[in-house]
């Protein structure tokens, strides 16, 4: 190249126009979809007991989690389980969350009453946020069912 000239780069063909178009509409498009899917934890409902590390009295019908909750450890007996907005999830969630240990966070009245002796044993639900990464489950709410007594003769 001389002094003077100005270099000029390759000209695109027109035919070629929609691969170069391809390629920014997955550049523009695909980063933001993936970061939507992965930013967004499930809502999950956990129905079972909380029981003490060691209690072989009960087992639960789907899995069992070692669970800790602030710096206690405790046995999650899992009967159900139900992932919000998706159908036949609840197998795949499961096999995500190997080993199976969970974290429980969120709000101090909660963890209380999760560590409190009222709750362990009995039947409870647990909802909240799944984070299948860091196997943690934000709190949002915990019940207790309400277990029908047996019927007599």
């Amino acid at each position: 190249m001389r002094s003077g000239q100005l270099f000029v780069g390759r000209v695109v063909k027109p035919e070629n126009n929609w691969i170069l178009a391809l390629a920014i509409l997955c550049v523009a498009i695909l980063p933001s979809q993936i970061s939507a899917a992965a930013g967004i934890p499930p809502r999950v409902r956990l129905t079972g007991a909380l029981v003490e590390i060691g209690d072989t009295s009960r087992k639960g019908l789907l899995q069992e989690f070692q669970v800790i909750v602030g710096r206690q450890r405790r046995m999650f007996l899992l009967d159900k389980i139900d992932v919000a907005g998706t159908v036949g999830r609840t197998r795949i969630t499961l096999q995500q969350l190997f080993p199976p240990v969970l974290r429980l966070v969120g709000p101090e009245n909660l963890l209380q009453r999760l560590l409190s002796p009222a709750t362990t044993g009995k039947d409870i639900v647990v909802d909240g946020l799944l984070y299948i990464g860091s196997r943690t489950i934000f709190l949002s709410e915990i019940e207790e069912i309400e277990v029908a007594g047996e019927i007599g003769p």
